[in-house]
């Protein structure tokens, strides 16, 4: 087995590679030694004369040439006639001897001498009824199955392959060959029988007369026959091959990669509904046969036409059939994640599958035949030892694949796990977040250069960890003319104007623009005039990550996202994080908590509005993540999938979502969870420990790739985006969600509040809002006049997000569990409010009361102390 120290390529090897070589398999076409009539009794062979098998028959000698017989699995008998039919027994060796047309020369009749002067030669019993072997070539394939050698329990002791034959010279030696065949056909394996050359379904008095030759060769490492109409089989043109070819697909959802050269074709003319007659689809050509997915095959029509137009009697419009043969390989390979998605192809019904890979419904690339017979993965199977290369694993697997390869987290812990096993690119430098059992952040931590992380809190049950240093202070390299760059890091290029002596801050991402920079030996240096432009370069080794403590009682809850780096002179300063980062991840008192519904961001401002993760009191911490590059407009990545659990799943959206090849960050009623622990809608039955109605998140966070490929992270990320919309589209459309019989019951609705209404009636309650000029009649224009000082605070308001999902969602006024008194001037300023900034999206009535405080006149009906707005008749 071959090893790298690639980890990529080393885990192509350990997973897809198939070892072409391991079953030992060769294909010679001998060159004759006799003439077309044969020899009897001896022949010359280099220097030394040799007596034939037998001395009264007439023979064909081929000479293969300089190959040791240890090279296809025979014993190095040296000097001496070996049956091939015993040689075959005995070591578990398959020698098919067959001719161009597909007949198939009788394994007992056929004898390997190996010369002391190291020549291998072949001799064939002439045997005119089989095939004039004077006149047409004859070729040799050997197999000797690795899986005879494997530790698989399956494997037999012995006896893994049986070959027998004979010729028909009288009924009783026929009845007791005949029982031989029966029984063989009860083994373990599958076995198939030959009348002078030509596959039968069955040897019987019917298919076999006196004078035949029979044989039957039974192999136990067969694990599976099929055979299918040739008129049922689709079409496609290669594109690897440029030819048109036959599709083979074989029926079932088998994960095991079936390689090719465990598989043998045979050509069936039914004579008969029960009875047929055929040849064997030899591989003498590298295309014959060829891997489209893990199990399906193809091979081109022309040689199928060939073979049929190469036996007399044979017409293409006959009842002809493909037999499919399938051996047990001695590598187990399982199918991995990749970059065409076979996996989410065969999440299709049979029938839909062979649709999305042939025909108008091929509307997926990835899936069509030809794009996956020519796929890189199918390369990665096929390659020779030593043949793979970073390159090829990385336009295999795709980042999809990689990203879960190299830092798929989170991972929940046992119960008193002391030390986790972390993903390849988390060994050097990395920083481990810890969850508690309820999936609440308990802090986080730097860690450096093992396999493993030890667990520093006790309560920990779940970790997830991210490439890089977190923190508060990044490596920005800021006003630079020249700086260097690390080997293993991504980075990107901004500018900004400077005017009147001081950058304004209005960045451009000018990544790529070869214009404003160029890069040499591991320096970038800026070409612009840097007297009128700021420069910036960022990496994504380092991101940000920090806590504070927040009293909302002052304000609202809110912060400014700020970071500590060294823009001027030569000493770090906090400062407004200006250019924000792809993601951005929020914790209130350890719960994750989901933008558009627990939090809203004009950035660098965040607003917290989720009720749930708060804390009694007037103190929340709250820690904030930014991690990875923004897009070229400053665009964050936002969640894959945000919605609400129902019936007991994620994700139940009238979509189908492809993640099982992404790393996922799952986020449900305020705790982290890991995928193993949550039901999906695609997934169909099951459910999950999260309520129904409970907001839940799914993330799909940036894992660089920096040092591991030689693509770039953003890139190969959205090349993979590009082909996981495809697929979605694609199965929304051909697997509908089914439509739940039954409603779906919420115990109670998720609770967030209105942060400009929680601005309002704290200001009116702290005096900060005279309510002098709201004590009369007035209008809501004026109303709208006097609070527009409170626009501000508008669009971190989930009154109106028009994707706020009211069915799951109620916007409360204020932050606080319990009521807060207002008078009626107070209370009556609100409710306008609410309908001239919130479009009446605020219920407020069980959650804000009425006291009493001298406004009987200007009231229709006196209200009583702690009644609502809505209970007096407003």
């Amino acid at each position: 087995m071959a090893s790298t120290s690639d980890f990529l390529v080393d885990h192509a090897y350990q997973n897809v590679w198939c070892a072409p070589g391991q079953d030992r398999q060769h294909i010679v076409g001998p060159a004759r030694m006799t003439q077309a009539w044969g020899v009897i009794g001896t022949m010359r062979i280099g220097m030394r004369s040799y007596n034939l098998p037998s001395p009264s028959d007439w023979y064909h000698v081929f000479m293969i040439g300089d190959l040791p017989p240890i090279l296809v699995g025979m014993e190095q008998i040296i000097d001496k006639w070996v049956s091939v039919k015993a040689h075959c027994v005995a070591h578990n060796l398959l020698v098919d001897l067959y001719f161009n047309d597909g007949v198939h020369f009788p394994t007992h009749r056929a004898y390997f001498l190996y010369t002391r002067a190291g020549a291998l030669v072949l001799a064939l019993l002439k045997t005119d009824i089989v095939k004039n072997a004077g006149a047409d070539q004859p070729y040799i394939r050997w197999r000797s199955n690795a899986w005879f050698q494997s530790n698989n329990p399956d494997v037999p002791i012995n006896g893994g392959i049986e070959i027998d034959g004979m010729t028909y010279t009288d009924s009783n030696s026929f009845i007791l060959f005949q029982n031989r065949w029966r029984a063989a056909q009860q083994k373990q394996g599958y076995a198939w029988a030959f009348v002078n050359g030509r596959r039968v379904r069955d040897i019987n008095v019917v298919t076999a007369q006196v004078g035949d030759v029979l044989e039957y060769v039974r192999d136990a490492s067969v694990k599976e026959r099929l055979e299918m109409p040739l008129t049922s089989l689709p079409q496609f043109d290669s594109v690897r091959d440029n030819k048109a070819k036959f599709l083979i697909p074989r029926p079932g959802l088998g994960d095991t990669i079936d390689f090719e050269d465990d598989v043998d074709l045979y050509l069936l003319r039914y004579t008969k509904p029960a009875a047929y007659t055929g040849i064997y689809v030899h591989q003498n050509v590298e295309d014959a046969i060829r891997m489209v997915t893990h199990r399906d095959y193809s091979t081109p029509i022309a040689y199928l036409h060939g073979f049929v137009n190469d036996n007399f009697g044979w017409r293409w419009s006959d009842d002809l059939r493909i037999e499919v043969i399938v051996r047990h390989s001695g590598f187990q390979r399982t199918l991995v994640d990749e970059a065409h998605r076979i996996k989410e192809l065969f999440k299709l019904p049979e029938d839909l599958r062979l649709r999305a890979m042939v025909g108008v419904d091929a509307e997926v690339p990835v899936w069509q035949a030809a794009e996956l017979e020519n796929s890189p993965y199918l390369r990665l199977m096929e390659a020779t030892y030593d043949g793979l290369t970073t390159q090829m694993v990385e336009d295999a697997y795709g980042y999809n694949a990689i990203s879960r390869l190299i830092g798929d987290t989170p991972v929940r812990l046992a119960v008193n796990q002391q030390w986790v096993n972390l993903p390849f690119s988390l060994y050097a430098t990395a920083t481990v977040l810890e969850y508690d059992e309820e999936g609440l952040l308990l802090g986080y931590f730097w860690h450096d250069v093992s396999t493993q992380y030890p667990v520093r809190n006790a309560t920990c049950r779940y970790i997830e960890a991210y490439i890089g240093r977190g923190g508060v202070g990044l490596c920005t390299a800021y006003g630079k003319q020249t700086s260097t760059l690390k080997d293993g890091v991504d980075y990107r290029f901004y500018t900004c104007d400077i005017i009147g002596g001081e950058p304004i801050n209005n960045w451009k991402d000018v990544t790529g623009d070869t214009t404003k920079y160029q890069i040499a030996n591991g320096q970038v240096t800026w070409l612009v005039d840097t007297t009128r432009t700021f420069t910036a370069v960022k990496e994504d080794l380092n991101f940000l990550l920090y806590g504070l403590d927040l009293d909302y009682r002052d304000d609202l809850i809110t912060l400014t996202v700020r970071v500590d780096e060294v823009v001027q002179g030569a000493v770090a300063t906090s400062g407004v994080m200006d250019i924000p980062p792809g993601e951005l991840t929020v914790w209130v008192n350890g719960h994750p908590v989901i933008e558009g519904i627990g939090y809203y961001v004009q950035w660098p401002e965040i607003c917290i509005v989720d009720k749930s993760c708060l804390v009694e009191g007037p103190v929340q911490h709250v820690d904030v993540m930014g991690r990875g590059f923004c897009g070229a407009d400053f665009s964050r990545e936002l969640p894959a999938d945000v919605g609400f659990v129902a019936y007991g799943k994620l994700s139940h959206n009238a979509r189908f979502n492809v993640r099982d090849d992404q790393v996922c960050r799952i986020v449900a009623n305020g705790q982290l969870f890991t995928r193993d622990e949550v039901v999906f809608s695609e997934d169909g039955s099951g459910s999950m420990i999260a309520p129904n109605g409970a907001p839940y998140a799914i993330y799909h966070p940036i894992i660089p790739m920096a040092g591991v490929t030689n693509g770039e992270t953003y890139s190969l990320r959205a090349l993979s985006q590009v082909i996981d919309k495809q697929i979605e589209d694609y199965l929304t459309a051909k697997l509908p969600e089914p439509v739940e019989p039954n409603p779906n019951p919420i115990p109670g609705w998720y609770k967030v509040f209105s942060p400009f209404c929680a601005k309002l009636i704290y200001d009116m309650l702290y005096g900060v809002l005279p309510m002098d000029e709201f004590k009369g009649e007035y209008t809501l224009a004026f109303v709208k006049d006097r609070l527009k000082g409170y626009d501000w605070i508008l669009p971190f308001d989930p009154a109106l997000d028009p994707d706020l999902d009211s069915r799951y969602v109620s916007i409360h006024p204020h932050p606080e569990e319990g009521v807060i008194e207002l008078n009626v001037y107070q209370y009556r300023l609100l409710d306008r409010a609410i309908q001239v900034f919130l479009n009446n999206n605020v219920q407020f009535n069980r959650t804000v009361v009425i006291v009493e405080e001298g406004f009987e006149h200007d009231m229709r009906d006196h209200p009583h102390p702690h009644q609502t707005w809505e209970s007096v008749g407003q």
